[in-house]
């Protein structure tokens, strides 16, 4: 069993390190499918507008909230990160994935994919904006009931456009790789999800911003899966079960409450009613930490942050 990864393309693992196949399933993830991405793959319809993940400037003001950046033609993935993950409930060595419903983000997060971004383009005229993203990601299961470690075989965004779309490190941590497809496969109803970052893969770090979605429906045992923000059976409206790390409208309140994030001192995130679901939400707004780097909360350093998921003293 084994993972690919494509962006509008398909990830193969070479032939040779296949067992027979008993079942193959598809996850779709991205903002949303059809041509506008563009997405050949996908006959689904796009919206009209679609909503793209977003970024604040270092004050945090919500005056400048601007698109996640986009990857270059090529395999430099100088766009922002997005990846796909789970979160693992059990601090030991054992992998529990999230089958939770009632608590979306429970457990640490854990990404599948770590070299996956924003705009990451299939070929050389074929482009995906800023704050876009789509993948298709193949996940196969073999008879024998063995993992395959696809960390170092996983092949090139599409196979008929060259080195420039390769990428050949595609997985968060490829000495695990193959305990998280076990720990996944074994699990009932696992939760998966997306959490997409202001930063590049190489520059993801203490102090950058980030923001997790889940939703109760994407549960990897569910064959084709739509991972999209957008509702696969009306694709013109948003899907309403997204569900945020950090909400920045709930926590913003239309201004009744504030959220302040960076140097500024008096930014106000949202500008929606509470609980609702608005532009607002798609923004990068949680202060990533790695558990081991100082953060430097001086206005000459980050400022005001918000932290999820601290461990320890």
């Amino acid at each position: 069993m084994y993972w690919a990864s494509v962006i509008c393309l398909l990830f193969v693992v070479p032939v040779s390190l296949l067992a027979t196949v008993a079942e193959s399933w598809n996850v779709y993830l991205g903002t949303h499918g059809g041509p506008a991405l563009p997405n050949p793959y996908m006959s689904y319809s796009n919206p009209s507008s679609a909503q793209l993940l977003q970024q604040l400037d270092s004050a945090g003001s919500s005056s400048s909230v601007s698109s996640l950046d986009a990857d270059t033609t090529g395999s430099d993935q100088v766009g922002d990160l997005v990846e796909l993950g789970f979160f693992d409930t059990d601090s030991s060595a054992t992998i529990s994935p999230n089958t939770s419903t009632t608590n979306l983000f429970h457990g640490d997060w854990t990404p599948i994919t770590s070299k996956t971004t924003i705009g990451q383009d299939y070929a050389s005229d074929q482009t995906v904006g800023a704050g876009l993203f789509h993948f298709v990601i193949n996940l196969e299961y073999n008879i024998a009931g063995a993992s395959v470690d696809a960390a170092t075989s996983s092949q090139i965004n599409n196979p008929s456009a060259g080195g420039d779309y390769q990428f050949t490190d595609d997985i968060g941590d490829g000495s695990q790789f193959s305990d998280y497809i076990d720990a996944l496969e074994a699990a009932t109803n696992p939760l998966i999800g997306i959490r997409f970052y202001d930063s590049n893969p190489s520059s993801k770090a203490s102090g950058v911003r980030y923001n997790t979605i889940m939703n109760q429906n994407w549960v990897l045992e569910n064959p084709g899966l739509r991972m999209y923000l957008y509702d696969s059976a009306n694709p013109a409206v948003l899907d309403t079960n997204l569900r945020f790390e950090f909400d920045n409208t709930t926590y913003g309140s239309n201004g009744t409450h504030k959220a302040y994030i960076g140097t500024g001192g008096s930014n106000n995130v949202s500008d929606a009613t509470a609980n609702s679901l608005d532009t607002d939400d798609f923004v990068a707004t949680v202060t990533y930490h790695d558990g081991d780097d100082n953060l430097d909360l001086s206005n000459s350093g980050l400022g005001d942050v918000i932290i999820s998921g601290l461990d320890g003293t």
